[in-house]
């Protein structure tokens, strides 16, 4: 709409913007401001994509293969740290004293490289470590929500001769168990030789213990301490010890 207004002999005409003008500069400043979101949003999302395609190079934290810590460590890497695990002797004590650690070749023990590895890249595949669109789509819902990673068990394939372990537990019951001795005067030295307390290993309680042992990767957890039963000695009686000062 114009405006009209005369000064003399001169006529004036002042006219206001048109609408459509002011229509378009709003829309394009909601364009514009819109331009700077999107722009956000997809730097956002780029950063995450390429976080997220380094963070598949390597396994996710909190990642166990039969107890040793993997994550961090690329695929190739933990299964060699695990196939290397299996290598370490497994520490033994009898009674509270230590004996010779067992050897893995003693009881032929070794684990299976290949279905050990099938197990790791199922449950790589079951947390979104697959490198599919999806499991992008996974990454991004979780780091949103802020949700921590859970620990992921993935089970090595032990194998073991039974019969072998058996006849570990047997020559260590052999060697070690002997039956409750009495003391003994030796009046040579002028002293005599203490009581000692029995020993059984109990080889069906110990059994389970060496076997949750053996297929432990952790170097911590390699290690048993055998059930042991015991038996007093006899009283050893005044008699001895005087004939150990005759």
């Amino acid at each position: 709409m114009a405006a009209r207004y005369t000064h003399g002999n001169i006529e004036h005409v002042e006219s206001n913007p048109p609408r459509n003008t002011m229509r378009q500069r709003r829309s394009t400043g909601c364009g514009f401001l819109f331009l700077i979101f999107a722009s956000i949003l997809i730097l956002g999302a780029a950063w995450l994509y390429t976080t997220w395609r380094s963070s598949q190079s390597v396994l996710p934290s909190g990642l166990s293969i039969n107890g040793l810590d993997v994550s961090g460590m690329t695929r190739a890497q933990a299964l060699a740290t695990v196939e290397q695990a299996y290598t370490r002797p497994i520490s033994v004590t009898y009674g509270g004293e230590p004996i010779p650690p067992l050897l893995p070749e003693v009881i032929e023990l070794r684990v299976d490289m290949e279905a050990t590895a099938q197990n790791l890249d199922t449950a790589l595949e079951e947390q979104g470590q697959s490198g599919s669109i999806l499991a992008f789509v996974n990454y991004l819902m979780r780091q949103l929500s802020g949700q921590r990673p859970e620990a992921i068990q993935v089970p090595a394939v032990v194998l073991y001769s039974r019969e072998r372990v058996d006849a570990y537990l047997q020559r260590v019951a052999q060697k070690y168990d002997h039956p409750p001795l009495k003391a003994v005067a030796l009046p040579e030295a002028r002293t005599f030789r203490p009581p000692m307390t029995g020993t059984r290993l109990n080889a069906e309680a110990s059994l389970p213990l060496l076997i949750s042992a053996l297929r432990a990767a952790d170097p911590a957890d390699r290690q048993v301490d055998l059930v042991v039963e015991t038996e007093p000695p006899p009283v050893a009686s005044p008699e001895i010890l005087r004939r150990a000062w005759i």
